[in-house]
């Protein structure tokens, strides 16, 4: 789902002007509390801030100066990470977006879906 709105979002980005682009989809996330489900893979969260920090190394170096994280798992939260990084990238914007949080979400989602 998460692949599909950040598309989605680019794709309005870019008609009205904007210069975006979506980097591919980390399919795993924080899930240590569901240890006992068989192949439920787990990012701990020190490895995550490592992953966002490669990426944004490379973004900043290339003059790309904001970051947006589109999280998907509710298990995932970045703050204190892009906390971090905005210590290390001071003029990188970076933030991260819980669309699956977002008031009238299901109705959003309905409409979205009859007119696919």
């Amino acid at each position: 789902m998460a692949e599909l709105i950040a598309e989605g979002a680019v794709r309005i980005a870019h008609e009205r002007g904007a210069k975006v682009i979506v980097l591919p989809t980390i399919p795993f996330g924080v899930n240590t509390g569901q240890a006992d489900i068989k192949l439920d893979m787990n990012l701990n969260p020190g490895t995550q801030f490592m992953i966002l920090k490669d990426l944004i190394t490379v973004l900043d170096r290339q003059g790309i100066k904001k970051f947006v994280i589109l999280n998907s798992h509710g298990g995932n939260d970045f703050k204190q990470m892009i906390r971090e990084l905005n210590l290390i990238f001071p003029d990188m914007f970076i933030s991260q977006c819980h669309w699956f949080k977002i008031p009238g979400l299901r109705s959003i989602l309905t409409i979205w879906a009859n007119c696919r």
